[in-house]
């Protein structure tokens, strides 16, 4: 179980920007049909491949087309005319991303994070209650344009650095319009007619290789920018704390059960008298049942709660220190101070992908890019009736999309914020290292989610029931961080090579 919870979070981080979704979407269970990059084949493994072909089921694609193949109300969403720093950029790639980011936001709807129209879709013309957004449908073209306009700044810094597309990467582009033509086979189609139902009149083999090269050279332009980043002795180490955490939240636990908290919090740090006792404690509490979780974590200033940022960081803190901290969120951590250690790789390059991040976001605020449309946007039609469907535990398909953070062994971390997934709190710094886990590497998504994730994580996307989420995060809480080695045991195991 626990590894398909990591499997969960690690796609749900694909998910959020991840521009591979409509390619699993168009072309199924792709990863199981496209040819392996290695030079060597199996006569086994090409024997399997003909049989999958063989017996994947038909596609009927009867009626369908680019107009009504995603629902009734996204069509006129798209095919509007953008215009990056003077060039026109071709509707196949805007109509890409847009499709992509519409999928994106369905997926949420269908997890009840976001309302869902009778079709199933997400529902464009539901108002929002967010004030920067009437409708969703205003929602979502923000969501879409940044999307756009990131990879379009990032292909433009991979222009002028020198940085060009990989034979790995010409490669998985190769597999991926070698898969679509099996699809389209299977349908009982052109792959020309396949790729026009889906992204639209003016979608080509030809200019569909093209998106997805800019889309793979953007990606290939965070490797770079992470392998060249230049790290400060700061930003190489990290206070290491070890805590013991006993539950009592402020705004849920009664006056009770936070006495009982407090109690066993004290008795914990006046038996530690080392480290290692506190190790000892902590675990055998865990086991008790009286305390919720006993761990070791890197603290990074602005991804915990205050009163435990505060402990970690102050300057005059020694190795061996112990004592008790209250944290409102959560209640009491019994804390002992490790000294600082050398902060993981995948979270070095988090800090990288964040600075190129907010190296991106400074330079559209002061107009260094122009970008823009010209075409109005018409609000959606509305679907009768709308509906918001129950949450439900999702699970990722063949190829390893999806999903959304409501498996009920999610754990949560000490920002206080949601639940977290087994690599950390869902935020839109932390998710960062979900990313790079789960690509085994660095990530186009990685540099441009700090700029998107509010859409995704504002007040729209928590359960409007305050009184039932408090009661989810307790049963929820099991786990503050996971521990990176986890992340690494699960990289090739869990995660599908091309999220």
């Amino acid at each position: 179980m626990k590894k398909e919870i990591k499997t969960i979070y690690k796609t749900m981080a694909g998910l959020v920007l991840t521009m591979a979704l409509p390619l699993s979407f168009v072309t199924g269970a792709l990863a199981d049909e496209t040819s392996d990059t290695s030079e060597t084949t199996t006569a086994s493994e090409e024997t399997s491949a003909e049989t999958s072909e063989e017996t994947m089921e038909p596609e009927d694609l009867t009626g369908k087309s680019f107009e009504n193949i995603y629902g009734t109300q996204i069509y006129s969403f798209l095919n509007h005319k953008y215009v990056f720093d003077g060039e026109e950029i071709p509707l196949v790639k805007s109509n890409f991303f847009f499709v992509n980011s519409y999928l994106d936001l369905c997926q949420y709807a269908a997890y009840g994070y976001y309302p869902a129209n009778s079709e199933g879709y997400f529902d464009l013309a539901a108002e929002c209650n967010s004030g920067e957004y009437k409708t969703y449908g205003d929602l979502y073209i923000s969501y879409a344009e940044k999307t756009l306009e990131n990879t379009l700044i990032m292909n433009k810094l991979a222009k002028e650095e020198g940085v060009i597309l990989s034979f790995e990467y010409a490669q998985k582009i190769e597999d991926t319009l070698s898969g679509i033509d099996k699809k389209a086979k299977n349908a009982n189609v052109t792959s020309e007619e396949y790729l026009k139902i889906y992204f639209g009149p003016d979608c080509t083999k030809e200019n569909f290789k093209e998106t997805l090269e800019s889309f793979y050279i953007a990606d290939q332009y965070t490797q770079h920018y992470c392998e060249n980043y230049q790290f400060t002795d700061e930003e190489k180490l990290a206070p290491e704390v070890r805590y013991a955490l006993f539950y009592a939240p402020e705004d849920s636990a009664t006056a009770d059960e936070k006495a009982a908290a407090e109690k066993n919090a004290t008795d914990t740090k006046n038996n530690s008298d080392s480290l290692d006792k506190l190790k000892t404690l902590g675990q055998e509490a865990v086991t008790a049942g009286t305390c919720l979780e006993s761990n070791d974590i890197h603290v990074v200033k602005g991804q915990t709660v205050s009163a435990f940022e505060n402990w970690a960081l102050d300057p005059a803190r020694k190795e061996g220190d112990i004592d008790i901290i209250y944290a409102s969120e959560y209640g009491y951590f019994v804390v002992g101070y490790l000294g600082m250690t050398p902060q993981t790789e995948d979270y070095l390059n988090n800090i990288a992908m964040t600075k190129l991040s907010e190296q991106i976001k400074a330079d559209i605020e002061s107009g260094k890019y122009q970008f823009e449309t010209k075409d109005a946007y018409v609000p959606a039609i509305t679907t009768v009736p709308t509906a918001t469907p129950a949450e439900t535990t999702p699970s990722s398909d063949e190829s390893g999309v999806l999903t959304l953070p409501t498996d009920p062994d999610a754990t949560f971390a000490p920002d206080g914020t949601t639940p977290a997934s087994d690599n950390g709190p869902w935020t839109p710094t932390n998710i960062i290292v979900v990313i790079l886990a789960s690509v085994g590497g660095v990530a186009l998504i990685s540099a441009i989610i700090i700029l998107v994730v509010q859409f995704v994580r504002n007040g729209n996307s928590k359960k409007e029931d305050d009184t039932e989420e408090k009661e989810e995060k307790k049963s929820k809480a099991k786990k503050v961080v996971e521990e990176v080695e986890d992340i690494e045991e699960d990289k090739e195991s869990d995660v599908p090579e091309e999220e």
